[in-house]
């Protein structure tokens, strides 16, 4: 069994930080409500971890406008390359994006042998498209 993590950026209107950290966790709440299936036709679930954070956006957010940051203290030691790949990662082996699969939904990837599409999946695809498979 696989755990796919995702850190969400999302901008909401408040009038305060408290107000902010509650629209999060009611956005947070709704968007991790919805459960679908997997390539090998499985029920997926989200859960909500229950943390929020709220920033105050100045600003335009037109394009180049800045919406998620991080910063973190490294050591000089760690050499850029090293660093870049703890960041940004690295090229996933075939045993991860098999484990990746079990996770992603049936829209976004091919449907495993003997496992058909949904008609509402169907028509998501055919509007949309779908991503192609990784090899």
């Amino acid at each position: 069994m696989a755990t796919l993590v995702e850190e969400r950026v999302v901008l909401l209107k408040a009038r305060g930080f408290d107000e902010a950290i509650e629209k999060a966790k009611r956005e947070a709440r709704g968007y991790v409500s919805d459960s679908y299936r997997n390539p090998y036709g499985q029920q997926v679930k989200n859960r909500f971890l229950g943390y929020c954070d709220a920033y105050l956006a100045d600003g335009n957010f037109g394009t180049g406008g800045e919406v998620y940051s991080e910063t973190e203290v490294v050591s000089r030691a760690i050499s850029d390359k090293t660093l870049l790949k703890r960041l940004v990662g690295y090229h996933e082996s075939k045993k991860a994006h098999k484990a990746r699969r079990n996770i992603l939904q049936i829209e976004f990837t091919p449907p495993a042998p003997g496992v058909k599409r949904t008609r509402t999946e169907r028509a998501f695809v055919e509007k949309y498209g779908t991503c192609k498979s990784r090899r």
